[in-house]
C-alpha cells in the first residue's frame, strides 16, 4: 500500500498599493518540522510545486491569484518550470543564482514564450547591479530587501535610475505601517512582509511512490511505447496514477475541463512534460533528507545526461540506442541510492540484456560508457585514455560532449 504523509508548504501574501491581494510567494517547509532547513535549492523547489499541485490543490493555495516560486541557476537549467501555467506563476529568481551567457539567453527566451521573472531580495550595491542588469530588461518585478535598502532620499533616487525598464518594485520585509506607507509614496506597486502577515503554513497528504514504478513509467515513456501501453503502465502503479490526476486537475483548475482519465493526461499533458514531472517525482523520494541521498541522485541524473550525449555520437543519433544508455547511467546507481539489490532492479524493471550487463559487468558498448563516464566524474587520467581507445573517441568529442552535458540536464 502507498504511504500517505502531511506535506507543507508555506505562502506569504504579497499585496499591491490598496491593500488587495496580488499573490503568494510559496515557501519550502520540512515536512516532518515545519522547519525551511534545507540545503539543495532544486530540491526545495520541486517539493513546493509537487506539494501544491499534487498534495494541496494550486486553488486552495493561491486561488486566481500570482504563485511566486523560487528559482535559481540549477532549476531552470533543469526546466522544472515547463510543468507550470506560465500564466498563473511568478518565476523568482534568487539573489544567490550564478548568472552565466547561457542561462542570460535561457531567461531572454522564456520572456519571450511568456514566463513571467521577479529577482529576490535586491539590494542597490556595485556588485549586484552589475551581476544581474544582463537581465534587468527581462525582470518584470524587481523586490527590494527593505533591509538592505533603508528607506531614505537615496532609495527613491535608486529607483530613478531603473525607471527605463519595464519592471515593477515590490517592497520585501515591510513591517511597518510607516513603511509601507513611505514606499507606496516612492512609487512601489506591491508589497510583502510581517506588517500584513507571516507565512501561513497549508497542509496537504502524499502519497508516496515506490521508486521501481517511477522508473518502470520512465522507462514506458521514454522509450515512445504506444498510448495504450503507457496507460497500462501506469494502471499498475495507482498511486502514482493518483498524483498524476491530481497534478493535472490543479494544472488545468479554471477551465471547463476535467482530467478523468489517465489517457486524457497523458494526451494533454505530453511526453516532454510527463517525463518532466516523473523525474521531479524522483526528487521528492521520502529519503531525500538522507545525507547522502541528493547528491547522488543528482549524480545519477548527471551521469545518465552524460551517457546520453556519449550515445548520440557513438550511435550517430539512433533514439533507441540513445534511450538505453541513458537508462543504463540512470540505473546504475540505484541499488546504492535506494539501498535496493541491483538485481531486484534489474529483474522488476525487466530491462534489457544489454542493460543489465552494462550495469553490472561494465561489458559491451553501453558498459565501456559507464566507465568512461564514471571515469569522468572521478578524474581518473588512466581509465578514461582507456575507455577512450576502447570506443574510438577523441579528446575533442570527449570535450563537446562534456560541455552539452553539465550544468544542463534537459529532455532533448
Amino acid at each position: 500500500m502507498a504511504l500517505r504523509e502531511n506535506v507543507y508548504v508555506a505562502r506569504q501574501l504579497i499585496l499591491d498599493s490598496k491593500q488587495n491581494v496580488y499573490g503568494y510567494e510559496l515557501l519550502f517547509r520540512n515536512a516532518e518540522q515545519k522547519s525551511i532547513a534545507i540545503e539543495n535549492d532544486l530540491m526545495a523547489t520541486t517539493e513546493v510545486l509537487l506539494n501544491t499541485m499534487n498534495s494541496i490543490g494550486i486553488h486552495k493555495m493561491i486561488g486566481d491569484k500570482w504563485g511566486f516560486l523560487n528559482v535559481n541557476e540549477k532549476v531552470l537549467q533543469q526546466h522544472v518550470y515547463e510543468t507550470l501555467d506560465r500564466k498563473r506563476f511568478v518565476l523568482e529568481i534568487l539573489e544567490s543564482t550564478t548568472l552565466t551567457a547561457e542561462l542570460v539567453h535561457q531567461i531572454q527566451s522564456m520572456s519571450k514564450q511568456g514566463y513571467t521573472f521577479a529577482l529576490d531580495d535586491f539590494v542597490f550595491d556595485s556588485d549586484m547591479i552589475k551581476r544581474f542588469k544582463p537581465i534587468f530588461p527581462y525582470i518584470s518585478i524587481l523586490k527590494v530587501d527593505l533591509y538592505g535598502n533603508p528607506i531614505d532620499a537615496s532609495l527613491s533616487e535608486k529607483l530613478n535610475l531603473l525607471k527605463n525598464y519595464n519592471m515593477k518594485f515590490l517592497a520585501e520585509k515591510v513591517e511597518t505601517r510607516e513603511s509601507f506607507e513611505q514606499c507606496k509614496s516612492m512609487g512601489f506597486s506591491y508589497f510583502q512582509g510581517y506588517f500584513f502577515s507571516k507565512p501561513e503554513i497549508m497542509q496537504g497528504k502524499r502519497i508516496q511512490n515506490d521508486y521501481l514504478s517511477l522508473l518502470d513509467l520512465f522507462q514506458a515513456v521514454r522509450s515512445n511505447a504506444e498510448g495504450n501501453d503507457v496507460e497500462d503502465t501506469f494502471k499498475r502503479y495507482p498511486d502514482v496514477t493518483m498524483n498524476l490526476l491530481r497534478f493535472m486537475n490543479s494544472t488545468f483548475h479554471g477551465l471547463d475541463l476535467k482530467i478523468g482519465s489517465v489517457a486524457q493526461a497523458i494526451k494533454m499533458m505530453g511526453r516532454k512534460k510527463l517525463l518532466r514531472w516523473l523525474v521531479m517525482m524522483f526528487y521528492t523520494d521520502p529519503r531525500a533528507n538522507d545525507s547522502m541521498f541528493t547528491p547522488l541522485l543528482e549524480l545519477a541524473l548527471q551521469r545518465a545526461k552524460l551517457m546520453e550525449n556519449v550515445a548520440k555520437l557513438q550511435y550517430h543519433g539512433d533514439e533507441e540506442r540513445t534511450d538505453k544508455a541513458f537508462l543504463a547511467g540512470m540505473l546504475s546507481l540505484v541499488d546504492v541510492i535506494f539501498r535496493i539489490p541491483m538485481a531486484t532492479v534489474l529483474l522488476e524493471l525487466r530491462v534489457d540484456e544489454d542493460i543489465a550487463k552494462a550495469i553490472k559487468y561494465r561489458t559491451g558498448t553501453l558498459g565501456k560508457m559507464l566507465v568512461l563516464v564514471q571515469a569522468i566524474e572521478v578524474n581518473n587520467v588512466e581509465s578514461l585514455a582507456q575507455a577512450m581507445a576502447d570506443l574510438n573517441l577523441l579528446p575533442a568529442a570527449v570535450n563537446k560532449i562534456l560541455e552539452s552535458s553539465y550544468d544542463s540536464f534537459q529532455f532533448t
